[in-house]
């Protein structure tokens, strides 16, 4: 408050004016009433904000997580597939012959190395 007064329009009457009407012990009863209505609905405003965020934050990591789970699957599905076609290779089958068996595109099989 100390810093307050410093303000050059501090002193100026209509400022005090407004401070003095707006002050809470100046309300009439159902002044006071209505004020605290307000400042009810802000709390349960921002209450159900908090809520909301925090309900919005646990529903995107369980959705990142599964996003995430089935990333990995198909990582892991992808590594499956090159180490199969690799042994074949190196078994001594064609690009054309695995193709045909495992049913994945020949340009697909041609890149593995």
């Amino acid at each position: 408050m100390e810093n307050l007064n410093q303000l050059p329009w501090v002193n100026d009457p209509v400022f005090r004016k407004l401070a003095k009407e707006g002050a809470i012990e100046n309300l009439s009863r159902d002044e006071y009433a209505k004020y605290q209505h307000e400042i009810d609905d802000i709390r349960v405003t921002l209450g159900t904000i908090k809520m909301n965020r925090e309900q919005g934050r646990k529903e995107g990591r369980k959705e990142g997580l599964k996003e995430g789970m089935e990333k990995g699957m198909e990582k892991g599905a992808e590594s499956e597939r090159r180490r199969m076609i690799l042994a074949m290779k190196s078994s001594g089958l064609s690009d054309e012959q695995i193709s045909d068996m495992v049913k994945i595109p020949l340009d697909y099989v041609k890149g593995v190395n």
